[in-house]
């Protein structure tokens, strides 16, 4: 392709996601090209001048006092907060929060890793979302990206681990450990001798894991989101899920307020990272958005699970009054 044909596609890309607002994946799709010639095309613009990003956050959106706060009051390293442009923190909301968070993850998320070698992942929709919307990462420090937990699921693209895997490894230009078993719908016990090595080489990069990316998930979130159907399916280990008594759900595993925590379903053979083990790990990094997510969220910090928050703004501030 000539070069005056190179700059009229660099220019009809940029305009399409900045201008647009089209997810890189549509634009591959209406360009007829790949979504790294996308991503490429857009390095190449703003690098060029083509685009200029220039975002100034007004004085009544600073969030650096909250950030100080919210860590303090949760005993973190760190807290990201992501200003938002709704008002309101509602369900109604939930999903542009949820996006608006996603996309300042995955610009803060390349400095939160650096120098981790051993990155751990887990599912959810801000996660997969941010996944999406990770810049590419120049070449570095090489990574190594493993899933703390298997694709669950055959209906929900969020519970896909070894999709947000490819992600990060596409984005960081590194590698990663995919766990080649099919689905989670083996009966306990039923495993084969190739699928019990897979998991055994999966736990001996959980061993080496410096840091981790995951979420969690709310009570209400399991037992009403059509995405958790298939987690609940059977129910939990010890029986029916008692709403009142759990604190949050991460990587197919719910914990109470008692300290116990079991598998969601007792009929197949999840695997998933015990959860105790990201207390050990010097760089775990929660993502949450909404409303819904900030008493889960208090659950999880005052527990130790993880170090680093990234939230938006709304739910920031409300966690910080229900601290109070």
């Amino acid at each position: 392709m000539a070069r005056k044909e190179d700059l009229k596609l660099m220019y009809r890309i940029a305009c399409r996601y900045y201008l647009d607002q089209v997810q890189q994946v549509e634009i591959a799709r209406l360009e007829g090209v790949s979504r790294s010639t996308v991503s490429r095309m857009l390095e190449k613009a703003r690098a060029g001048g083509m685009v200029r990003v220039e975002v100034n956050m007004p004085v009544e959106l600073d969030v650096s006092k909250l950030e100080r706060e919210l860590a303090k009051a949760l005993g973190l390293r760190r807290a990201v907060v992501a200003p938002v442009s709704e008002s309101v923190n509602d369900a109604a909301h939930e999903e542009r929060i949820m996006l608006q968070t996603a996309a300042i993850a995955g610009a803060y998320l390349p400095r939160l890793l650096q120098g981790s070698r051993y990155v751990g992942l887990g599912w959810g929709r801000t996660l997969y979302e941010a996944a999406d919307r990770l810049p590419e990462v120049k070449a570095g420090e090489q990574k190594f990206f493993v899933p703390m937990v298997n694709n669950y699921s055959r209906h929900c693209r969020y519970m896909q681990t070894s999709t947000i895997v490819s992600r990060f490894c596409d984005k960081f230009d590194s590698e990663g450990f995919y766990l080649n078993i099919s689905d989670p719908s083996h009966k306990r016990g039923e495993r084969n001798e190739s699928e019990l090595e897979n998991i055994r080489q999966l736990c001996v990069y959980w061993d080496m894991l410096d840091a981790a990316v995951l979420s969690f998930s709310s009570p209400r979130q399991l037992l009403t989101n059509p995405y958790y159907i298939d987690v609940w399916q059977g129910g939990i280990d010890i029986g029916d899920p008692d709403e009142k008594e759990m604190l949050f759900e991460s990587m197919g595993q719910v914990f109470y307020a008692n300290g116990s925590y079991y598998g969601v379903n007792r009929n197949f053979d999840m695997i998933s990272m015990d959860l105790q083990r990201l207390k050990e790990i010097d760089n775990v990094i929660c993502l949450g958005a909404g409303i819904g997510k900030a008493e889960t969220l208090i659950a999880a910090g005052r527990g130790g699970f993880y170090k680093t928050l990234i939230v938006d703004h709304l739910t920031a501030e409300a966690m910080l009054k229900m601290l109070k």
